[in-house]
């Protein structure tokens, strides 16, 4: 099993931060240090389904603002070299997905917009949403016919429960097939069934 753990790592002031990300291989016991360019925190990670690139987007966190510095980059595994990166965000990245094919990457934030990227090269296929909710939670589907996507930014767990949305494209015409509401401060995870047929959303903060 290989897992990539991310964060930020500063000096012994708490200055100077830069992004940082540790490679887990579960069967060594063993860490690996890897050091993607950027001076923010890391927001989200996924490893591709061959397990030789790791997408890594960063964010300035909590009301932040990245003013156009915000990254998408993928790595070479294991060695951390970078293939490619996009560097153009406004805001927050918070959510990444690879297809279960690996050929395509989706990157989505708190800009309420979901880009697809060609994996291998980094060019934007197309973007989906543009809405006005962020965007908290990404899936792809096993047979990769949907996308789901789920919304909220969580950023106050104190504030009473906000409408938040799952919403499912169809990637065959990139068009919205089905969107549910739920309350929560956001949508924190998606999981599809093995057959495509079920989709299992987790919620953070309290619905009540």
């Amino acid at each position: 099993a290989l897992a990539a753990i991310g964060g930020s790592e500063c000096d012994a002031k708490g200055d100077n931060c830069r992004a940082k990300v540790w490679l887990w291989e579960a069967a060594k016991s063993a860490l690996q240090a890897l050091s993607p360019d950027g001076e923010y925190g890391i927001r989200a990670l996924a490893i591709a389904p061959d397990k030789r690139r790791l997408a890594v987007g960063t964010g300035a966190g909590l009301f932040g603002k990245c003013e156009g510095r915000c990254m998408v980059q993928v790595l070479e595994l294991p060695g951390g070299r970078e293939l490619w990166r996009q560097a153009r965000f406004a805001q927050d990245i918070k959510a990444l997905a690879f297809t279960p094919d690996g050929k395509s990457l989706i990157a989505a934030g708190n800009d309420a917009a979901a880009r697809i990227f060609d994996a291998a090269t980094g060019r934007i296929a197309f973007t989906l949403g543009g809405e006005v909710e962020p965007v908290s939670a990404v899936r792809f589907s096993p047979d990769g016919r949907w996308l789901a996507v789920g919304t909220g930014n969580g950023v106050d767990p104190s504030r009473p429960p906000q409408a938040l949305h799952v919403i499912l494209w169809d990637l065959a015409t990139g068009r919205e097939a089905r969107r549910l509401e739920l309350l929560g401060a956001a949508v924190s995870s998606l999981f599809f069934s093995a057959d495509s047929r079920l989709l299992a959303a987790g919620v953070r903060g309290d619905p009540e």
